[in-house]
């Protein structure tokens, strides 16, 4: 591939997902051939790979990654492309992206294979005097003229589509402001590298209509938080292994047993799904996010929901609805997969399928972490964790947790306000921007 000529030349962007947040660098674009036989070497103290006496990393690019924005979004045509992570001629193991090729490759080598969709929610805002506002007063589905970003969202996915997403739709949220575009299921790992390019996507494209965009769990008080709701299946010699026609809800014996291990490890996959002090404000009842460990046919307010307008094989998923997009979708989705495979190899079978609203009538149920300090001490303890991360990435994820709760804490040290319920400066500073 070459950049057009132009006045500016282009430049190619090159992402890495790193135990502490997504790091990347830039180059001129006539480096790209280069970028792709060699990668390039960084500093891994820094990122939080490896220790300052061992910190020679290597990046390579992964060509499937490789999206081509327009000069038209930033000025210049620009290459986006995620990496691989490599010390001393081998994956690192504080690789999130390796530790999810490696779930891939076990599921492979079973002649399975894993389709991922999600639904990463987002607030727009608009610049005023006073800072940030909320784009508009509208609602769920809402439309013009009450859905102000109309306009902006056609724009956005019609980008989309031509630099190589498959966009199926967007539409206003609940909350104000809040917006989502939705692209077709794919692979573990193309759906997770398209997933973190897509983000940094919207948020050059808003920036360029004069707006500000954010996926932080909760940024409004009161309001509906930012979910990313996981749908998935499972194939084997082009069946899917979740639909059975002949069973109620047309689902089968092989989804159950997927479903009873998500379930069973719920507590754990908390620390992984939900990783921030932030993330445990949206995880509240009354705004469609999962609070009791449960699943149901069509039931929004479990954990676990069967689309109930999945009757054929082709469509049939479930999805997890406590996922944010504060988390690492490759930690995620290795995890995720990594918990039904246990449910089916051990044949768990699930409670009964919840029917009610479990905000108002959860007897019986148990409560998913509260808290993030909550969920460190659950990871902790984790002999699941422990196998799917590896001792090394588990140890390196508690220590950051660590800190950011003592961060949090230092800030409300300093404040007289109950601000336990409240969105706080402090988390406006650290995940506007996750």
């Amino acid at each position: 591939m070459s950049f057009k000529s132009s006045s500016r030349p282009g430049v190619v962007e090159l992402k890495l997902m790193s135990p502490s947040g997504l790091k990347g660098r830039t180059f001129m674009g006539h480096m790209l051939e280069r970028l792709l036989d060699h990668g390039f070497g960084f500093d891994g103290s820094s990122t939080g790979f490896a220790p300052i006496e061992d910190s020679d990393m290597l990046a390579m690019p992964c060509e499937e990654s490789m999206v081509v924005l327009p000069e038209n979004v930033e000025g210049r045509e620009t290459i986006l492309m995620m990496c691989d992570v490599f010390q001393g001629g081998k994956p690192s193991e504080l690789s999130s992206r390796y530790i999810l090729h490696r779930i891939v490759d076990e599921l492979k080598s079973k002649g399975l294979e894993c389709y991922v969709g999600v639904e990463p929610e987002m607030y727009l805002f608009r610049k005023n005097s006073d800072g940030l506002e909320a784009f508009d007063d509208a609602g769920y589905m809402d439309v013009s003229p009450e859905d102000k970003a109309e306009e902006f969202k056609k724009g956005l996915i019609e980008l989309l589509y031509k630099i190589g997403f498959n966009v199926i739709f967007s539409h206003h949220e609940v909350g104000p402001g809040q917006q989502e575009v939705v692209f077709e299921f794919d692979e573990p790992l193309r759906t997770a590298d398209n997933l973190m390019l897509y983000k940094e996507i919207v948020r050059k494209y808003a920036r360029g209509e004069g707006l500000e965009v954010t996926f932080m769990p909760k940024p409004l008080s009161g309001k509906a938080g930012n979910g990313l709701h996981v749908h998935m299946s499972l194939f084997k010699d082009g069946r899917n292994m979740f639909y059975d026609g002949n069973s109620y809800g047309c689902i089968s014996e092989y989804c159950k047993y997927f479903i009873a291990g998500i379930l069973r490890h719920a507590m754990e996959l908390s620390f992984i799904v939900s990783p921030t002090i932030n993330s445990y404000k949206r995880l509240v009842p009354g705004h469609e996010a999962p609070v009791y460990i449960c699943w149901g046919f069509g039931n929004r307010s479990a954990l676990i929901r069967v689309p109930n307008y999945c009757t054929d094989e082709k469509s049939m998923r479930i999805e997890l609805r406590c996922p944010d997009s504060s988390c690492d979708p490759y930690l995620a989705f290795a995890c995720v997969i990594a918990a039904g495979m246990e449910g089916v190899r051990k044949r768990l079978e699930p409670p009964q399928p919840v029917e009610r609203n479990v905000y108002t009538a959860h007897e019986g149920l148990e409560e998913l972490p509260r808290s993030l300090e909550d969920a460190i001490e659950i990871a902790e303890g984790s002999e699941f964790l422990r196998s799917v991360l590896g001792e090394g990435m588990l140890k390196t994820l508690i220590e950051i947790k660590r800190r950011e709760c003592a961060d949090y804490t230092a800030y409300l040290e300093t404040t007289d306000e109950d601000l336990s319920d409240e969105i706080t400066e402090w988390e406006l500073r650290r995940y506007f921007n996750v």
